[in-house]
């Protein structure tokens, strides 16, 4: 809910209506849950077309990609996103690049050689198993992205948006998130 918070500061409050999904109930504050749904879309993308229709004049996918697990399926997300836009519409995506990191690289690797052994998992390249609050055992699936592959998602979104604009930016080095500004075609 800080993109909320963002736009209740740049914009003021009775300038647009929210609406933030997440299946982590935890992370919503309270005082946000009339505008909160509770939507895991990894398991059901299609519920939030089913939900909200195509209205959407912005749609902000942040902190989120780097969680969603296969190349397939984040196109297809992307697809979905796409679907929820209004005529116009925008779409803006962070894709985690934590492996620009060196620190995050190397904690990276450890954990999910440790996190793959105990779980007997094989990952895809970038995918990792990143530790959550110092808690043992306790593991987060995140994708590395490469630049490579953010390509490979602009391409594809390109059937239906057109890209507005590309950047990086966070982390101390500016540089650990890539975002990509999308508007619907037509």
């Amino acid at each position: 809910m800080r993109f909320k918070k963002f736009l209740e500061e740049t914009y003021g409050a009775s300038a647009f209506e929210y609406r933030g999904v997440d299946a982590c109930d935890e992370l919503v504050p309270a005082s946000c849950s009339h505008e909160y749904e509770h939507i895991d879309i990894l398991e059901s993308p299609e519920t939030l077309q089913a939900l909200f229709g195509s209205q959407y004049d912005l749609v902000a996918c942040f902190g989120f990609m780097h969680h969603v697990p296969g190349a397939a399926n984040r196109l297809h997300l992307i697809d979905v996103l796409a679907d929820a836009l209004a005529p116009q519409g925008c779409v803006c995506l962070s894709f985690w690049q934590f492996g620009r990191n060196n620190k995050l690289r190397k904690k990276a690797l450890e954990s999910t050689s440790k996190g793959s052994l105990e779980l007997g998992l094989e990952l895809e390249r970038g995918d990792c198993l990143l530790g959550w609050k110092d808690r043992p055992s306790t593991y987060r699936y995140c994708h590395d992205f490469t630049d490579a592959e953010i390509d490979a998602i602009a391409a594809h979104a390109s059937r239906r948006m057109g890209q507005l604009r590309r950047f990086r930016a966070d982390g101390k080095s500016g540089d650990l998130n890539t975002y990509l500004v999308l508007q619907k075609l037509g």
